[in-house]
């Protein structure tokens, strides 16, 4: 009976665990599209600044995070999401014109991240 009461309980410690991960990247990952969305309008409106002071704080909102990703996230994804974030900031920096593009590859790289997090049926079978 007490082996059953300790699987029960590691179980049911498991199971909090992958709920406070979901809810952990949920939030890392709407913070920073949040940020996004809001360089991405100001960029759309011709204030540069705007948007390079949003992405700037969208960057640092992910580089603050790094104890959480280095252990949660897979090392490609970091690299590949930090390398769509210069990207784009060099892009704004530079005022290359449309930018929509690297925004939309930094949006998909944060995304993927957030749906591989999730549990789903394939997932768990």
């Amino acid at each position: 009976m007490k082996r059953e009461l300790a699987a029960g309980a590691l179980l049911l410690l498991l199971m909090a665990g992958a709920w406070w991960n979901i809810r952990a990247v949920d939030t890392l990952t709407g913070d920073i599209l949040a940020g996004l969305d809001t360089s991405q309008a100001a960029e759309e409106q011709g204030d540069h600044l705007t948007a390079q002071a949003a992405l700037a704080k969208a960057l640092n909102r992910w580089l603050e995070a790094d104890s959480y990703t280095h252990i949660f996230i897979r090392h490609a994804e970091i690299d590949s999401t930090a390398d769509a974030f210069y990207e784009l900031q060099a892009q704004l920096l530079a005022g290359e014109g449309d930018s929509s593009a690297a925004y939309d590859k930094l949006r998909y790289h944060l995304d993927s991240i957030q749906r591989m997090e999730h549990p789903s049926l394939g997932s768990i079978l």
